[in-house]
């Protein structure tokens, strides 16, 4: 009797469990919308920019992901202002129980992303941790600042040491440490990204200032040895494929054009179906390229409607 009294309390507090779960899943969905046009921004519930065509590995995470809540502002590209969003990007990984069911186990990230045209190589900017220690036994290869609080509170790793040094320099490593370690960041070709646990909906424009603020940081230095990239110049981080998919998307959700909760017009993009093109709206040649190469595009899941995090 007392077996079957814990198996009922068990299930019951399992069942609230996911309630409560599903119901902050619906308030923050309320909330971020509300949040955005308090702010002055756009919203979509969908990502109208494509945003995991780079390949970030953050965004290769387990067997599906989706990004939702995406939240940007109208950039004066004219003033150098780069094309910043943030949003929630969500991964799963597969479970098998017993009885040869699966299961989606999902987690939860707020991420923004900067575009400020450069040709970048990819590095990437994490906490440091304790095993990150075992990573230098194995192979692992961080590059070590001046600053020993730096170097302890970060672990930085880029194939090319000079963009990282250049990088770098005392005024982005002071904001850096600003952060406490909380985010992580990368570059790759004209993108950066900025990574951390999700936060709440009124923090999420926090983070798409803390964004470009990362990009008004970037030294001088960057600039004269990795010069911006010319207006349709192809994306080192991605395959004409993939540019044809940011391209559409930009052209449909950039500038100005609010696909979230109105108020935006799309008449100076009509695509031709079947046609691609490049970042600027012109038609491309479709290629075969994969710009995952043999990291392939984990498939654009829809967030399932009772998802428990």
């Amino acid at each position: 009797m007392l077996a079957v009294v814990i198996v009922v309390v068990v299930l019951v507090g399992s069942v609230g469990w996911a309630a409560y779960s599903r119901l902050k899943v619906h308030q923050r969905e309320d909330q971020i919308p509300v949040v955005a046009a308090a702010k002055g921004l756009h919203f979509a519930a969908d990502d109208p920019f494509g945003s995991r065509v780079v390949a970030f590995p953050w965004f290769r995470q387990g067997d599906g992901s989706r990004i939702e809540n995406v939240i940007w502002s109208d950039a004066d590209h004219a003033a150098g202002a780069s094309q910043a969003r943030t949003f929630d990007f969500g991964w799963y990984q597969l479970r098998h129980d017993r009885n040869g069911g699966t299961h989606e186990e999902w987690h939860w990230s707020s991420c923004a992303v900067a575009e400020p045209n450069g040709s970048w190589p990819p590095l990437q900017i994490q906490q440091e941790h304790l095993w990150d220690k075992a990573l230098d036994l194995v192979g692992g290869d961080p590059i070590h600042f001046e600053s020993d609080e730096f170097n302890q509170t970060f672990r930085v790793t880029c194939d090319d040491r000079r963009f990282a040094s250049a990088l770098i320099d005392p005024q982005m490593m002071e904001f850096l440490l600003e952060t406490k370690g909380q985010i992580s960041f990368a570059t790759m070709g004209r993108h950066v990204l900025l990574a951390t646990h999700q936060v709440a909906p009124e923090e999420m424009p926090i983070l798409l200032g803390l964004a470009d603020e990362f990009v008004r940081r970037v030294p001088p230095a960057v600039w004269e040895l990795y010069p911006r990239l010319e207006p349709g110049a192809p994306d080192p981080a991605l395959g004409s494929e993939a540019a044809a998919t940011v391209g559409a998307s930009l052209g449909s959700a950039g500038d100005g054009h609010d696909l979230g909760d109105g108020g935006g017009t799309d008449d100076a993009w009509d695509p031709t179906p079947g046609v691609d093109y490049d970042l600027d709206g012109h038609p491309v040649e479709a290629e075969t390229e994969d710009p995952w190469h043999d990291h392939p595009l984990r498939p654009h899941d829809p967030r399932p409607p009772d998802r428990i995090e």
